[in-house]
Parts: C-alpha cells; structure tokens; sequence
C-alpha cells in the first residue's frame, strides 16, 4: 500500500470518528431508543457514506468542481434539511423531560430508521467534504481504478466499524441512564450541532 492510501484512510477513520451531526444523531438515537434502532440508523448512514464514496471514486469530486451550480444545489438542500433537524431538536429541548427510569421503544420499522440515517448522511456536510478530501488524497499519487475501488471498500469497512461502535456503545443501560438526565442538554448540543453544520455548508467555498 502506498503512502497516499495510508493517509487517505487514517484520515477518513479520524473524520469519521470525530463528532459530527451523522454521529451525534446516532448517539441520541441509541440513547433514546435502544440498539434495534440505532443499527438501523447506522445502516443508512454506512449507505449515505458508501454513496459519497463511489462519486468521488468515480469522479464526481472533478464534475463538483467544474460545475460548481452541483454543488451549490447540494449545499442548499442540506443545509435546509440540517436546519430541519435542528428545529425538532430545539423542540424537544423545551419538552418536559421524562421522569420515568425507562426509555421508550421505538415502533417505527426498520426502513424508517435506516430511511432518516440515509439521509441524514446524504445530507451531512461533514461526509460530502470528508469524500472530496479523501479523493484528493488519493489523486495526489499514481491510481488505478483498482486502487480507488479498494480505498472505498477500506474506507466504507472503516466506517461501518466506527457507526456500529457507536450505536452498540451509546445503548447500553448505563449510557442511556445517563441521557435521561441530561437529554435535554443533549438536545441542545444537537440544535446547535445542526445549526452549525448547516451554516457552515452554506459559508463554505465553492
């Protein structure tokens, strides 16, 4: 392996494990509603992930560049959609916390889940940049389209490595104690999450 797919990986695996709104989500999700769902979630966002990673595998990091009317529509809709998500987290942060010493199941299916972490990726400015830096990376060196294929499937086995962890982690019994009694925080370091990332998306560079 050459040095440029090392650092390639090394720095999708500290992007992707830093905290972001993909990753936030999750936790609260886990927190919130258990393992099921948390998984469920995390198989979207690995899809969302491996989506970004085959455009830039394929090239779309250039057509991104070229066309920068591409990219100024993916910032907005975005960036709307982090607005979104940061509206029902301010929401919840003036709900009345629970009282009760359980959390409450989910009854929302499999697809729903999946659905909402699907998107939430698709979305996340985090991922989008995470995938063009990834494919400069590796552009810097001499590549075949072999190299760019087992960079994804690295990167995406990676990934899906880091989500799991988070949602095996973040719904265990003590973990979800803990955000009973500080999910309104929670809530709120997510709406500011949200609003942020979503600012960002649309201050960023073309």
């Amino acid at each position: 392996m050459s040095h440029d797919f090392l650092l390639a990986v090394l720095t999708y695996l500290i992007a992707t494990a830093s905290p972001g709104p993909s990753n936030l989500a999750l936790m609260t999700v886990a927190m919130n509603h258990g393992r099921r769902v948390a998984l469920a979630m995390a198989c979207g966002i690995i899809s969302g992930s491996t989506w970004w990673g085959a455009m830039a595998v394929l090239g779309f990091a250039g057509v991104l560049q070229t066309y920068t009317e591409v990219l100024v529509l993916l910032k907005v809709l975005g960036a709307a959609y982090l607005f979104w998500l940061a509206l029902i987290s301010l929401r919840r942060v003036f709900v009345t916390a629970s009282t009760s010493t359980s959390l409450p199941e989910s009854r929302a299916t499999f697809a729903a889940h999946y659905q909402r972490g699907l998107k939430l990726h698709l979305s996340n400015p985090k991922a989008i940049f995470t995938w063009l830096a990834i494919a400069s990376l590796s552009a810097q060196g001499t590549t075949t389209w072999r190299d760019n294929v087992l960079l994804l499937l690295v990167c995406v086995a990676t990934g899906a490595g880091v989500f799991f962890t988070y949602a095996v982690v973040f719904s265990t019994k003590p973990v979800q104690r803990c955000y009973l009694r500080w999910q309104r925080l929670m809530h709120l370091i997510m709406t500011l999450t949200f609003g942020l990332a979503a600012g960002k998306l649309l201050a960023a560079d073309e």
